[in-house]
């Protein structure tokens, strides 16, 4: 099956989740990568001003620069007591040290930092640490418009939130920031689209930051991801209730101010929230529709348990 021979079915496939089949191929476009620069840097709380700046700034210009990749989180790390920022900061060019990540690397006084050229594979596996198994976890997302103040918001709302709930054993409630830039959305209907709802379209977008008006340009959205971990089950109604509430509470902000999306990325996403819906009617409509072509008994709706459901 491919775009060409099952367009539809295809289409449905990049977005649709577990609703129309079982995939047993992929074919995939590679190249030669090599080693890469980057790695992870950690700061207290008092680096978040810098950081959100830098990323601000960063989506404003990642145009300018497609190799570069970047996700900054905060969370409250209950084995020190204190909030913590990670920035993990890539190039795929192994010179090292570009220009679109200067922002980061001057930052001072980050008390951890992995910064090397390495394999992709090492990168991976050093990123994928940062959720270790074993722990109860509890995942939400909501995607934003690029915007310092609205980050800053979202910090204090969060720093509030949790106020309750820091002697929970075994807490770590991470948020973590990761744009959808023009660029990456330029290809998201390469080879026969996709149903998710986001494209070059969203942009331009409105810009507030470092302006006394508002101006147009082409900017990221950004995928919010709430993973919060914890230790025992007796405290998953109080943490699931205070995420939730969270979630809530920033997804009001943004929207209050101008700055939200409708936009749910699955893999992020919670069972208390509408992923489909958040792809907007038309595409909802039309996943439904070639559900109903493909699998007209609804066996992969109906009889397949578990994920997100037409």
């Amino acid at each position: 099956m491919s775009y060409l021979t099952n367009p539809d079915l295809f289409f449905a496939l990049r977005g649709g989740g577990n609703n129309f089949g079982i995939v047993t191929r992929f074919d995939v476009e590679t190249y030669p990568q090599g080693k890469m620069w980057g790695g992870m840097n950690m700061f207290g709380a008092n680096a978040g001003p810098a950081l959100i700046d830098a990323f601000v700034n960063y989506n404003l210009n990642v145009a300018a620069d497609p190799n570069a990749c970047i996700i900054i989180a905060y969370g409250y790390y209950s084995v020190i007591g204190q909030p913590i920022w990670i920035s993990d900061i890539y190039h795929a060019d192994p010179a090292g040290y570009p220009a679109i990540l200067q922002n980061f690397t001057s930052i001072p006084g980050a008390f951890s930092s992995t910064i090397r050229l390495d394999s992709i594979a090492n990168h991976t596996l050093e990123f994928a640490a940062q959720t270790p198994r074993g722990a109860r976890q509890s995942y939400w997302t909501l995607t934003v418009k690029n915007d310092a103040q609205l980050f800053a918001d979202i910090i204090a709302l969060y720093d509030v939130a949790i106020v309750p709930i820091k002697n929970v054993p075994g807490l770590f409630p991470a948020m973590a920031f990761q744009p959808i830039s023009t660029t990456m959305s330029s290809h998201f209907s390469k080879n026969g689209g996709n149903p998710l709802g986001v494209s070059p379209d969203d942009g331009p977008l409105m810009c507030k930051h470092n302006y006394s008006f508002q101006v147009p340009l082409l900017i990221s959205l950004i995928v919010i991801n709430f993973s919060w971990q914890w230790s025992f089950a007796a405290d998953d109604a109080l943490i699931i209730e205070t995420v939730q509430n969270l979630v809530a509470q920033v997804n009001n902000t943004a929207y209050s101010s101008g700055l939200g999306h409708r936009f749910l990325y699955q893999n992020y996403a919670a069972l208390q929230q509408d992923v489909f819906a958040s792809y907007g009617a038309e595409n909802h409509a039309r996943l439904k529709s070639i559900a109903a072509k493909y699998d007209p008994e609804g066996v992969f709706t109906k009889l397949q348990p578990g994920y997100f459901k037409l």
